[in-house]
């Protein structure tokens, strides 16, 4: 094989980069469907969380009697984290559940259609194809896929942030450039929707939030702005989720502006 065909073999528009993804959800579905409820971590948390909102709409107090199943033996209950996941996943059990048979099958299948549809969404946009290599690097990212958990819905939203930032095509990007208002509109609430998401996720995802913004300041503005942007957003996070604990906010607001002075 020559230097030319390699090359062509490994550019993102191959499909050479959506087959690993392909076979990885085979086996997420293999596990999915044989592997026993509980047998992955704290599953059993996870779903009794979903399970509240099976018949509920909005969070618990702290002492509800409703919520006392989703309590682990240490006394913590995923239903007192900032996660839409749960919610989601319990009204869509409401749904899949009788037509499966299984409500535990039917909260892993709520993983499984999110494995699915970025699967599909990377086959049919060549340019997010940059965006599988996280995927394709470890097992233990697409394993998230193949049980109930609060990780795989907040990938998801990530990966979308991810494209409509930094894919041209994207809904977000092409935004500007429209002449139609409902088109520049559509590219607004895109990035809106899925940023709102992102904040209702798993709280370990916020950091992603830095990232992103980084990015997009690195491309506009340049590499000093970008890096004060990215260290501001980390430091607010670290500041609003108390972590390391014991530092006030304007150490985090003289260091981020230090980095513009620089």
């Amino acid at each position: 094989m020559n230097m030319v065909s390699l090359r062509r073999l490994l550019a993102f528009d191959s499909l050479l980069w959506v087959a690993p993804l392909i076979i990885a959800t085979a086996l997420a579905a293999s596990m999915a469907f044989s592997s026993a409820f509980d047998a992955h971590p704290d599953e059993i948390d996870h779903a009794r969380a979903a399970d509240y909102y099976r018949t509920n709409w909005l969070p618990p107090k702290f002492g509800d009697p409703a919520a006392v199943p989703s309590y682990s033996k240490y006394g913590v209950s995923y239903l007192h984290d900032r996660d839409v996941v749960y919610l989601l996943a319990g009204k869509w059990s409401t749904i899949i559940a009788p037509l499966v048979g299984d409500i535990h099958l039917a909260y892993r299948l709520f993983n499984l259609a999110l494995l699915a549809t970025i699967v599909i969404a990377f086959v049919r946009v060549p340019e997010a194809r940059p965006l599988i290599v996280p995927l394709a690097l470890s097992a233990q990212v697409w394993y998230v896929f193949s049980y109930f958990n609060g990780d795989a819905f907040a990938l998801a939203v990530a990966l979308f942030c991810a494209y409509q930032i930094s894919a041209r095509a994207s809904a977000f990007n092409a935004a500007p450039d429209a002449s139609a208002r409902l088109r520049w509109l559509k590219g607004v609430i895109a990035l809106g929707f899925g940023f709102g998401l992102l904040l209702l996720v798993k709280r370990n995802y916020y950091v992603f939030i830095a990232f992103l913004l980084a990015y997009v300041v690195l491309r506009e503005i340049g590499l000093r702005a970008s890096l004060a942007v990215a260290f501001g957003t980390l430091g607010g996070i670290c500041w609003h989720l108390r972590a390391p604990a014991g530092i006030p906010a304007w150490v985090y607001a003289c260091a981020a502006l230090a980095f513009v002075r620089s």
